[in-house]
């Protein structure tokens, strides 16, 4: 907002995409807003380009192309008579040129103006405000300019770790840990190219990385008469690669800490001119200590936590604060928090890829609907294609409850209705963090998430166990044990059983043994592999729906059993789809009638490396002819607004097939690595 005059907003551009613009448009219309919704060439399927009344495409796929073209938005803004624009988050919702161009044609910017965007949007700015009005905050560097003098400067004066972070933008882009001076260059130039692109600006600034703290932030709605208030708080401290995946609200910390983050968020406020919704981010370690980290000047992915303990409606709030209107006419009671709201986000996302987003069609999706204690945004259907160039969020599903545990039991509830087929997600990831007893009873931390992805590492060595649970619960289910086994021409109670499939292009043979207890209580089984004559403990605990939980040499899975239309049915001769913690699976039960590979042959197709994503090569580490290791980095691909490096999975002497700066598609073979030596 740019003067105190009231405006009333009647055609409202929304310049964002899938389940963002989508949450704009619903409360716009329950204001009888009109809205206009933009799109590129890769989201005109989109759910929001059919809700809003009218859409229009505005580029290319890529972002430059298209959402963050400011010059295209404008005009067609100004064509079309809107007479303001909601940013949502990400892209240029934190640009302060895009504000003041809103500004300069006599469009509402909704959102902060461009001094304040300029302000609270430069994150060392910030740093020095804060650090002004007496908030803890933590030392940092801002870098503007990689040249080798700065890069020098840096490495005399910075300790390690260290945080790197994109100055003009969010969600983790731009983010790396530096854990010592080798590594800093490299992440500078990577960080900085990540941020350009998310972006359009490359600035970073470097802080000292704390671990085991906690995220903890608060929300805050300012207007134009100088009134602060706050919406409370909520903990973000699930994070893979420094983005949020769980948030809740309110956070596990104690009221007085939390009653200290509110007085300081307001603090920080207080006189700034700044009119709409922020948020103030802190860090809060173990003793308690709480260091300010930064203010997002937007509205949040994980407002919806907050408006579910709060009962209201943050887009609305946004939009009349936008419009001129004061908080004492908006917050006609006192603000209170009720209950507990947690969120999850669904992405599509490899597990077993250490969580590398996916592109690709979804066909099939089945989602719970929306009651009292369950919330979905979601930004894709079925028969939507996830396209390469954005963000991986497919659905946020929040669930809400009287105290933390319901609100947690009502969100699993919520994610065990949920089937995707077409493209990897991580969901049986959520499920897994959602009862990790970490997170169970509140002592969990900005590191946690990579811990357990860490310990889901050994799973992988061993993933063949999964379709044996998969069929030990399949019987148990069907409770006919004779005659499913004797599918195997062998019977249960008197003999092992054989079981085969395929499973990533090879061939397994499975020995399936069941441990008989005394009190026959528990279902215990030993899983031998015969190719490779390891043997695993099996113990199933529980099924929840097409759910499975069990504990595998002590470490505990979730799976789901997933199929096009097959459910219930014999799956002797058929491919089944596995959701699990350990990543997704596609199993075909039987003799493999493509020739499968054995287990122990699978190895051989590590000296081929492929690209898992279509994207772009950014970076070529070696050059052909090299000599590289196991675990070097050989390329750097850019997918999906974030940077992924390729390592060598085997020793050899390398054979580049593509070149730096070359659009690649997925499964493409990027590089071999030949035996012998180097020519």
């Amino acid at each position: 907002m740019n003067s105190k005059k009231r405006e009333k907003i009647t055609t409202l551009l929304v310049a964002n995409r899938a389940e963002c613009a989508l949450r704009i448009i619903t409360t716009a219309k329950k204001l009888k807003i009109k809205t206009v919704a933009v799109y590129s060439s890769a989201d005109k399927d989109l759910p929001f380009t059919l809700e809003a009344e009218e859409a229009y495409c505005i580029g290319e796929a890529e972002s430059a192309k298209s959402y963050l073209n400011i010059r295209k938005i404008l005009k067609l803004a100004k064509e079309k008579n809107c007479n303001a624009i909601h940013p949502g988050w990400g892209f240029l919702a934190e640009n302060p040129s895009f504000a003041r161009a809103c500004e300069n044609k006599g469009i509402i910017f909704v959102g902060p103006n461009a001094e304040s965007l300029s302000l609270f949007g430069d994150k060392v700015r910030a740093k020095k405000l804060a650090k002004k009005k007496g908030l803890p905050v933590l030392d940092s560097f801002l870098v503007k300019n990689l040249s080798r003098k700065e890069i020098k400067n840096l490495l005399e004066t910075l300790s390690f770790p260290c945080l790197i972070k994109a100055a003009c933008g969010g969600g983790g882009r731009g983010m790396r840990v530096v854990s010592s001076k080798g590594e800093l260059e490299e992440a500078l130039l990577s960080a900085a190219r990540e941020a350009e692109s998310s972006f359009g600006d490359s600035s970073l600034y470097l802080e000292p990385y704390l671990q085991d703290v906690k995220h903890i932030e608060v929300q805050i709605a300012c207007d134009v008469s100088g009134d602060v208030v706050h919406f409370f708080d909520r903990e973000c401290s699930y994070q893979r690669r420094h983005q949020k995946v769980i948030e809740e609200a309110p956070s596990t910390a104690p009221m007085s800490l939390r009653k200290k983050l509110y007085q300081a968020a307001q603090k920080l406020f207080f006189e700034s001119g700044y009119v709409g919704l922020a948020t103030v981010e802190f860090l809060v370690d173990k003793n308690g200590r709480f260091y300010f980290l930064e203010v997002n000047p937007r509205l949040q992915v994980e407002h919806p936590v907050t408006e579910k303990i709060c009962d209201v409606d943050l887009v609305e709030i946004q939009i009349k604060l936008a419009e001129g209107h004061l908080l004492k006419e908006l917050c006609t009671t006192p603000i209170k928090a009720k209950g507990y709201a947690v969120e999850a986000r669904l992405c599509a996302e490899s597990i077993k890829r250490n969580l590398m987003p996916n592109s690709g069609q979804i066909k099939r999706f089945i989602l719970p609907g929306n009651s009292k204690n369950v919330r979905v945004d979601l930004g894709y259907r079925e028969g939507n294609v996830i396209p390469v160039f954005y963000d991986s969020l497919i659905a946020k599903i929040i669930g809400f409850g009287e105290d933390r545990e319901k609100a947690i039991k009502n969100l699993l509830s919520a994610l065990t209705q949920i089937k995707i087929l077409g493209v990897e997600t991580n969901l049986a990831l959520l499920i897994d963090l959602l009862l990790h007893k970490g997170f169970q009873s509140g002592f969990y931390f900005t590191n946690t998430l990579e811990e357990r992805l860490h310990s889901l590492k050994d799973v992988e060595e061993q993933v063949w166990v999964l379709p044996v649970i998969y069929v030990v619960q399949w019987i148990k289910d069907k409770k006919a044990e004779k005659d499913i086994w004797y599918m195997f021409s062998l019977s249960l109670n008197k003999q092992d059983s054989l079981l085969r499939f395929s499973l990533d292009g090879s061939s397994y043979t499975v020995q399936l043994q069941r441990v008989i207890n005394e009190n026959n209580e528990e279902e215990r089984y030993k899983a031998k592999l015969v190719e490779e004559k390891i043997e695993l403990n099996i113990q199933l605990l529980d099924s929840f729906g097409e759910w499975i939980k069990a504990v595998v040499e002590g470490r505990v899975l979730y799976m789901q059993r997933l199929s096009l239309g097959t459910e219930g049915e014999d799956f002797w001769g058929k491919e089944v789809f596995i959701e699990s913690s350990a990543g997704f699976l596609t199993v075909y039960f039987g003799e493999s009638s493509s020739g499968g590979k054995g287990a122990g042959e699978a190895k051989a197709d590590e000296r081929n490396i492929y690209s898992e994503l279509p994207g772009k090569v950014i970076k070529l580490y070696k050059r052909d002819g090299e000599r590289v290791k196991v675990g070097e980095t050989v390329i750097v691909m850019e997918s999906m607004k974030m940077e992924h490096p390729i390592e060598a999975r085997s020793e050899g002497v390398l054979k580049l097939l593509v070149k730096d700066g070359q659009q690649v598609n997925q499964g493409q073979c990027l590089a071999k690595i030949i035996k012998g030596k180097q020519g």
